[in-house]
């Protein structure tokens, strides 16, 4: 004669433990590089070169504080429009010489 197995238990649940935090990520030299690439004045100035215009006499029209940076940094007039996406700061902060709301008030 046999015995009718008995019920077992549910497992007792617990919530999972709260997860620790990440260490930050090492960083990338290839995206280092490429994010200084983007504030670099070289190929302003390789623009300049080639059309034979002094930097002193060339403009810098972009949206982000990259732009701004590479325009300063190529000896430019630096000129920001408010419209792009600047890593969500304002682009007053990048101290552009001059800021327009649109492209058409530079050729108005």
């Amino acid at each position: 004669h046999r015995e009718a197995p008995r019920a077992r238990a549910a497992p007792a649940v617990h919530p999972p433990a709260p997860a620790a935090p990440r260490p930050p990520a090492p960083a990338d030299p290839a995206a280092e590089r490429s994010r200084a690439w983007l504030a670099s004045p070289l190929p302003l100035l390789h623009v300049a070169h080639t059309l034979d215009i002094a930097p002193s006499a060339s403009v810098m029209v972009g949206d982000s504080r990259h732009d701004i940076a590479a325009g300063k940094a190529a000896g430019f007039t630096t000129v920001a429009l408010p419209y792009g996406y600047n890593h969500g700061d304002p682009i007053e902060q990048s101290h552009p010489d001059l800021i327009v709301a649109s492209l058409r008030e530079l050729v108005s």
